[in-house]
């Protein structure tokens, strides 16, 4: 990659970039991935909800964006699973990648390796030793991600409608 490319933490200034990277996963999933996904979630009280445990750090939310001159090209969002929800586990501390965006027109310049990296290495220091993501069985794109930076599949969910 040519440019200058920085991760950092998320901070309420960048929001509005979160949200439109946001819309873009939701636009994708609906169109390539699951026609159930709600494109309108971004722009929704939810939706803002979740972009705001993630710049205030609440609830075990954290976000990291990359920037290339400036711009926000990216995010991702870590959240730190409490143990009261592992207690089927043993010696787990679990972190999950939440979400991960990169726009459109920066796709394949490795800003999702790097934010992954960087959620990665917030989980270890956070005290993690496993990290959990979940895609569509369809969006082949984020799966083969995944598969590259090590991640495994360990559960299989099955789903239909009734």
């Amino acid at each position: 990659m040519n440019e200058r490319l920085n991760i950092r933490d998320a901070n309420p200034d960048d929001l509005e970039d979160i949200r439109e990277l946001n819309r873009q996963i939701f636009e994708y999933e609906f169109e390539q991935c699951e026609k159930t996904s709600n494109v309108e979630y971004p722009d929704q009280h939810d939706g803002t909800k979740y972009y705001l445990q993630l710049v205030y750090r609440l609830d075990g939310f954290v976000a990291f964006v990359a920037e290339i001159h400036g711009k926000v090209v990216g995010y991702a969002g870590v959240r730190l699973v409490p143990d009261t929800e592992l207690t089927h586990r043993n010696n787990v501390k679990l972190a999950q990648l939440h979400t991960l965006s990169v726009d459109k027109e920066f796709r394949n310049k490795g800003i999702g390796r790097a934010l992954i990296d960087r959620s990665v290495a917030f989980a270890q220091k956070s005290g993690a030793n496993r990290m959990r993501v979940i895609a569509y069985a369809l969006n082949d794109r984020a799966r083969h991600l995944y598969r590259a930076v090590g991640f495994t599949e360990s559960e299989i969910v099955h789903e239909m409608p009734i």
